[in-house]
């Protein structure tokens, strides 16, 4: 600003020695009418006079100001920039302030000048110099100053090898504040959907209703403090409409009206009434905000239950899940997918079925069961599996003396080679595709399914199921399977083999029916035991040989309290076997959980550069969301996670923060 001050002062000292020279030539002009001598000298002095106005005014046009034009314009300009309504400063590309504007003084409310100062410092942080370059190519952005919403634009100004910015703030804080009530008035949908009243309370109708009564009004209150309309649409079912603006308070309280819903008094033989929320405040027309709407109650639902799931246009987070699920008394759904299922097997012309990496028992079982019923369909089957690990090789042992066994069985490369346009994948056991037992077949079918009992972590598909039947309340995959070949199979469709591999399945995911088992795991039993399977054969799959033993007596022999009541077990034992060491590790932490006054037990040990976490829970404390947080998942009494590259100390660590995070107690 001082250049434009002294190219100014310059200016005007050569429009004032023009002015002496025009007014010298005059009196000189004046003189020679009355001395004709000296006409001669006159002319000369005016020559004189004229080149040196010439010379002034050429460089005066050749100046090297910011305002190199016509004094006029420079005038008018700077009147008009001083008196502009909307603040105005200029700025050198290092973010100065060069120059400012009166209304700029009244913006900032400073009695001191600010010449000079970094406007960044003086009114906003923003003001770097890759900023001010963006504003001089024409970019524009918000900001608050004082209290006041501005939009920032720019215009470059260049003075010889210097620029500058003229920088314009104009007030949109009307703006600001119209669209912050327009966002708060946006409409939120939320279903609300009660997971269990029919087998929480007795068989009375009259019970069912008074308790069905007061969680209808539980409902009804909590949306109307928050000015919302609730409509019961359904038997149990709600839909809730409020706005935007009550959402960060329900966040805020952690979506306390599932925990009032639970708090419902029932009878004390009675589990705990629970419910899942599925609620979206993405933009868009209502018919859209309902179906992310709906998407989110069933994601709610496919976790488990007694949660609230909220999906926002840019991520979708996860409320509650504080108690053990419950299972269904009704195999409707069942009824269902096994319709669903035979179609879609009828429509492919050949059948993939994989489960997840390390194979158990629980999913070789319900892969078998799977392939058991496209090929009664008359449908070619192929399971994709690691046929060389040794966990399998009593279930291959026994299984592949058979003729339809004996090429049952597959690798994935060979299984490649299957796939066309209409091939169908069924997936049991797991719906991570990280944890898929090839990633690249799932990637290359374009037609697939997914059967499997634990809690949804992924969110979204690249390609949607044609059916997820995910239901985390049911104990395994192998009673998911029996409940559909109940209704996919004639009577006597599975083998003996079959049968007690389904019974082995639900034995190692139940730990031998001590716990997650239900009217339906005992149904299923039931069932299997009727087509022959031997609880005694079934036992057989999982007899230990003296590696495992040493195995998990080292694992044992070095365990730790944390928190009074949680056991962490490590082991110095180094395997490259994935899946015999989470079998291992499965056991010791099942044995560990009979240990008196302990509530979860953790079994971390190593497979090669990484750390497996395989954890119990006795019913107090929700492993599934400790281990989620590190990346794994599975149920709420029984969870796992792979951490990548750490050591056993770092596993220990983060673990242990990871418990702090999730238990508060």
């Amino acid at each position: 600003m001082k250049e434009l001050l002294e190219q100014l002062r310059a200016m005007t000292w050569r429009k004032s020695v023009l002015c002496a020279i025009a007014s010298l030539a005059v009196f000189t002009v004046i003189s020679a009418f009355f001395n004709p001598w000296l006409i001669l000298a006159g002319l000369l002095l005016i020559a004189g006079y004229v080149v040196c106005a010439f010379l002034l005014l050429r460089k005066d046009t050749k100046s090297e100001g910011l305002f190199s034009q016509d004094n006029a314009i420079i005038g008018t300009t700077l009147d008009f920039v001083s008196k502009f309504r909307s603040p105005v400063i200029i700025v050198n590309k290092q973010g100065m302030i060069n120059w400012y504007n009166s209304a700029f003084v009244e913006a900032s409310g400073s009695r001191h000048s600010l010449y000079g100062k970094s406007a960044a410092e003086t009114i906003n942080a923003s003001f770097t110099p890759a900023r001010i370059e963006q504003l001089n190519s024409g970019a524009t952005f918000f900001l608050n100053y004082n209290d006041v919403d501005y939009e920032v634009s720019g215009y470059a100004l260049n003075s010889g090898n210097k620029s500058y910015c003229i920088v314009v703030l104009a007030d949109r804080s009307e703006l600001v504040f119209a669209k912050k009530e327009l966002a708060e008035k946006n409409a939120v949908v939320a279903f609300i959907m009660l997971d269990n009243i029919g087998d929480s309370v007795a068989v009375s109708k009259d019970q069912y209703r008074s308790v069905s009564a007061r969680v209808a009004r539980l409902s009804s209150e909590w949306t109307k403090a928050r000015g919302g309309s609730v409509t019961e649409y359904d038997r149990d079912k709600y839909v809730v409409v409020f706005e935007e603006k009550h959402l960060s308070g329900i966040v805020a309280s952690k979506f306390d009206i599932l925990d009032s819903i639970r708090e419902t008094e029932v009878d004390e033989s009675s589990s705990p009434i629970t419910a899942s929320i599925g609620i979206s405040n993405i933009p868009g027309s209502f018919a859209e905000k309902e179906a992310a709407a709906r998407a989110a109650l069933e994601l709610a639902l496919q976790r488990g239950g007694d949660q609230a799931v909220l999906r926002t246009d840019s991520s979708t987070e996860y409320y509650g899940g504080k108690t053990k699920t419950v299972q269904k008394k009704t195999k409707i759904r069942s009824r269902v997918v096994a319709g669903e299922l035979s179609a879609l097997i009828e429509k492919s012309s050949n059948v993939i079925v994989m489960g997840h990496k390390f194979c158990d028992h629980d999913s070789i079982a319900s892969c078998v069961a799977a392939a058991r019923i496209a090929t009664t369909l008359g449908k070619q089957a192929k399971i994709v599996v690691n046929i060389h690990d040794v966990n399998l090789k009593p279930i291959f042992s026994r299984m592949r003396g058979l003729n339809y066994y004996y090429e049952l069985f597959t690798d994935a490369a060979t299984a490649q080679d299957m796939i066309n346009s209409d091939t169908l994948l069924i997936i049991c056991d797991v719906n991570n595709p990280d944890m898929f037992e090839s990633k690249e077949i799932y990637d290359n079918c374009m037609n697939y399914l997914i059967i499997d009992h634990h809690r949804k972590v992924q969110e979204e598909y690249a390609i949607a199921p044609k059916l997820a039947y995910i239901e985390p309340s049911v104990s395994s995959a192998s009673e998911l399977l029996c409940e559909i070949a109940e209704y996919a199979l004639p009577h006597g469709g599975l083998t003996k083999i079959e049968s007690e591999l389904l019974f082995a399945g639900i034995i190692l995911d139940t730990n031998n029916f001590r716990k997650n088992t239900g009217v339906g795991t005992f149904s299923a039993a039931l069932f299997l035991r009727s087509l022959g399977a031997d609880p005694i054969e079934a036992q057989n799959f999982f007899r230990t040989n003296l590696d495992e033993f040493m195995y998990e007596a080292d694992i044992e022999n070095n365990i730790s309290i944390y928190r009074d009541r949680m056991i962490i077990a490590t082991t110095k034992l180094d395997s490259d076997d994935a899946s015999q060491t989470k079998l291992v590790s499965s056991k010791s932490a099942d044995r560990l959980l009979s240990i008196t006054g302990v509530d979860a037990t953790f079994v971390l040990a190593r497979i090669g550069a990484n750390v497996n976490i395989s954890a119990r829970s006795g019913g107090a404390i929700n492993v599934q969301l400790i281990l989620e947080s590190l990346g794994g998942g599975g149920h709420f009494d029984a969870a796992g996670a792979l951490l990548r590259d750490v050591t056993i100390e770092q596993a220990t660590e983060l673990l242990q923060n990871a418990i702090d995070s999730v238990v508060k107690e």
